[in-house]
């Protein structure tokens, strides 16, 4: 939920306290809660594939903060947030890919930008694999990153 209606810099973000999580996005100010053991559970066997991958193929190394391949947790109360408002202001950087996913649903999405737009590239509902466009080869079984 956006704080407040002024416009936030980076350099109001450096000010901030470091109790409480939060983003900046397009100018406003984001509350974020903390993470849900699920989310941290999630985030963990996502990264661990990744690194897997990237280190199998000498591809350099991965960082929780990427650049070019996103991924986020949906909760209802940052639903818009995540799915449109970050969909655009990734767009507008060049983000590559992102992945959505959601994990009380045993949901994954993968958005390949072709252009200036999102694109869904993968996506799997409880079992199955998603692929990237992004990374030649790389899949993840949705059994083994959302599993309970």
């Amino acid at each position: 939920m956006r704080t407040t209606s002024r416009v936030w810099t980076y350099e109001d973000y450096l000010k901030l306290e470091e109790e409480e999580r939060y983003e900046i996005i397009e100018g406003g100010l984001y509350h974020v809660p903390g993470t849900s053991r699920k989310h941290q559970e999630v985030t963990l066997e996502l990264a661990t594939t990744f690194r897997s991958y990237i280190k199998s193929k000498d591809l350099g190394k991965l960082y929780i903060s990427p650049f070019d391949v996103v991924l986020s947790e949906e909760k209802t109360s940052s639903l818009k947030k995540d799915t449109e408002d970050k969909r655009r202001l990734y767009a507008s950087y060049g983000v590559k890919e992102f992945w959505l996913v959601f994990p009380r649903e045993k949901v994954v999405e993968v958005f390949s930008l072709e252009g200036t737009e999102y694109r869904v590239r993968s996506w799997a509902y409880e079992e199955g694999q998603v692929c990237s466009k992004l990374l030649d080869g790389f899949c993840v079984r949705l059994e083994e990153v959302l599993s309970d």
